[in-house]
């Protein structure tokens, strides 16, 4: 039985974001209720300064994840030299997975996050690795957490690489919101999938069981853009306030 592990290393939700975004608008109020301003046509400005910073909104993070998985199945055929051959020559392969929480479109039952990637230690993967997206599906009959790789039409040859991590109990999520952290032991079938085509007579597939996915620390979330321009200005009314006094 493989052991899963999960260390949390670092939470980053929307509540969080939420609260910085408080703090942000907390501190340029006090800033704004101190500022002694002796000429009065310079509030228009502050205010346009204040107000620009506070709508920017609170930037995405991401989530990185070190993960294992070992060789479950292989299935399908082709004559051509693929990544799933290549694949096929490891038990057991390591990487990391990078997710973005970016949300792109929401239905009742499912959400499209951002772009993901996937690389492997064991072989360069190219291409193949750079995903389209991630979905959450809170369906009723199941969860699953998808990565999105898009699979030209049959005829055309392929290489890709995706995920399906899956509870058939439904118990791993609650809603549609992007999970955060990822939690290997709630799910029963959190499997990599490797598929390559020529025609549609010739698809094969192997997939490798994720034993192990670990969270970074996310992202740190930047600064508001708007804030180095607000410090520049209170720094020159200070200047010109300190001329005038003398």
């Amino acid at each position: 039985m493989p052991v899963f592990r999960h260390t949390y290393l670092g939470r980053l939700d929307s509540r969080t974001k939420l609260r910085q975004h408080a703090i942000y608008s907390f501190f340029l109020k006090s800033v704004l209720l101190k500022l002694h301003l002796e000429t009065i046509s310079m509030k228009p400005i502050i205010l346009s300064i204040l107000t620009s910073l506070l709508a920017i909104p609170a930037h995405a993070a991401t989530y990185t994840y070190d993960f294992t998985a070992a060789f479950e199945s292989r299935s399908g055929t082709n004559a051509a030299s693929t990544i799933v051959d290549t694949a096929a020559g490891f038990s057991t392969l390591s990487g990391t997975l990078v997710l973005d929480d970016t949300l792109v479109s929401a239905a009742a039952t499912s959400a499209t996050y951002g772009p993901a990637s996937i690389t492997i230690n064991e072989f360069a993967i190219g291409a193949a690795g750079t995903l389209d997206g991630t979905r959450v599906d809170n369906i009723g009959g199941f969860d699953q957490f998808v990565g999105l790789n898009d699979v030209p039409s049959d005829g055309q040859y392929y290489d890709r690489i995706s995920f399906i991590i899956r509870d058939s109990t439904a118990a791993a999520f609650s809603s549609t919101v992007f999970p955060n952290p990822l939690v290997l032991a709630d799910f029963d079938a959190p499997t990599m999938l490797f598929t390559s085509s020529t025609t549609a007579s010739a698809r094969e597939r192997i997939d490798f069981r994720f034993t192990d996915l670990t969270v970074r620390a996310p992202s740190a979330v930047p600064l508001p853009a708007g804030l180095p321009l607000l410090l520049g200005g209170m720094g020159l009314l200070a200047l010109v306030r300190r001329r005038k006094s003398s």
